[in-house]
């Protein structure tokens, strides 16, 4: 998962991923205060709702789970 925290850094790596690819922003521990971003990174998604869902490994991803790549923003804090 490389760190970043620079606008330049994000558009670096979101320049390698393919452009239809969601972003999911992981939630701080409260869900509603702000923290500088610290990382992104790929991983597989199951949505549980409109508004939110779970990483899901990649060893165990059944096709048929409506699980999808995606690429995660994680907050420092």
């Amino acid at each position: 998962m490389p760190s970043m925290s620079t606008a330049g850094e994000l558009a670096d790596y979101l320049a390698t991923q393919p452009r239809d690819r969601k972003v999911i922003l992981q939630k701080d521990a409260e869900g509603n205060s702000f923290s500088p971003l610290y990382a992104a990174s790929e991983e597989m998604y199951a949505a549980q709702s409109a508004w939110s869902g779970e990483i899901i490994d990649q060893a165990i991803v059944n096709e048929d789970e409506g699980v999808e790549p995606v690429i995660i923003l994680g907050p420092a804090n």
